[in-house]
Parts: C-alpha cells; structure tokens; sequence
C-alpha cells in the first residue's frame, strides 16, 4: 500500500505544480502530460495492490485447512 500512497502523493503533487501555470503555455502542457502519466501509474498501482497474488493463493490452499480448523476450534472456546 506504500506504493500506492506514494504514487497518489506524486499525482497530487503533479497537479499541484500544473495549476501553478499559465493554461496557454507550453509549461502547462507539458505538466498535464506528467499528470496524466502519474494518474495513470496510480490506477496502476492500485490494480496491482488488489490482484490476487497465485503465491497468496497457493498459500490459501496449502494452508487453508489449519486456518478453518484454528476458526473452529476457537468457536468452541479452546
């Protein structure tokens, strides 16, 4: 999630610096460019944050069972 946050952070800082300049300038264009691109990072990244992992999954289906049976043994109050 540092990713994440670190490329919201980038995006927010581009946009910053963009709306600083003269809209008609060369300046401007060029720093919407750079906004698009970090925006674009960005959705990037939190795809990325949210994709299941196959280790993650191959993890939850190695050890899925001890965490069921963790769950079901705590239920019980033991």
């Amino acid at each position: 999630m540092q990713n994440v946050q670190a490329r919201l952070d980038a995006w927010r800082d581009a946009e910053r610096r963009r709306d600083g300049l003269a809209s008609d300038s060369s300046e401007w264009q060029q720093a919407d460019e750079e906004v698009r691109g970090l925006a674009a990072a960005y959705r990037a990244a939190v795809a990325q944050a949210y994709v299941p992992r196959p280790e993650d999954e191959f993890h939850d289906r190695k050890w899925g069972w001890a965490v069921q049976l963790d769950r079901r043994t705590s239920d019980r109050g033991g």
